[in-house]
């Protein structure tokens, strides 16, 4: 009898202590979840900034892609186009409850598989994303940013020579910042459609 008391209080204190783990471990979980949640919404809403300006941007130049092509683009277009080329706004992730949760070997508190393979592909898809922004910033401030200070003058917002609008040089970095800002904006894009299906999964939680 006394045997049988001594296991049932061992036993009980081990269930006592499992339930106390599990609980706290769902908690975590919930915690996590949430957090998901308000990073992936603040995602949503930097992107739809980064959008609608690179969207406006595009359209407000399409009218002269064709004026450079056939050199008919005027000294003043030409001089306005670099201002607005030499803009550069970065899309800023929200991240921090994932790498909370990686650092503190957690990740497996997300008791759904396939939530959770969910989660990381969707961080590695803003990992990636990274290295298209920081290409683009380098050839922002490594290319361009030199190729404007040497050709502009920085009080009148002028080249400081006319041929300069017709240069190369010119066409050049102006089918490059197009470039860059459309490969931009195809990726802000996908991670908007990618950050709607998480949403969505994590909302049936």
């Amino acid at each position: 009898i006394e045997l049988l008391v001594v296991f049932l209080g061992v036993s009980s204190g081990f269930v006592l202590q499992n339930y106390g783990d599990n609980k706290k471990d769902k908690m975590m979980e919930e915690n996590y979840l949430e957090g998901f949640r308000s990073d992936v919404r603040a995602n949503m809403d930097m992107l739809l900034t980064q959008i609608e300006d690179d969207s406006t941007w595009l359209a407000q130049i399409d009218y002269a892609i064709y004026q450079v092509m056939d050199n008919t683009l005027s000294y003043d277009s030409a001089c306005n186009l670099m201002i607005g080329m030499a803009s550069f706004s970065r899309f800023k992730k929200q991240n921090i409850t994932y790498i909370n949760m990686i650092n503190s070997g957690n990740l497996g508190l997300i008791r759904n598989y396939d939530l959770r393979q969910e989660i990381v592909a969707y961080h590695k898809s803003l990992d990636d994303f990274d290295v298209v922004e920081e290409y683009f910033k380098n050839y922002s401030q490594t290319i361009f940013i030199p190729y404007m200070l040497e050709t502009m003058d920085a009080f009148t917002a002028k080249f400081s020579s006319r041929e300069e609008a017709k240069s190369l040089r010119f066409r050049n970095a102006f089918a490059a910042i197009i470039s860059f800002k459309q490969q931009r904006l195809e990726g802000y894009l996908e991670l908007m459609t990618e950050s709607k299906q998480i949403v969505q999964i994590l909302d049936k939680q």
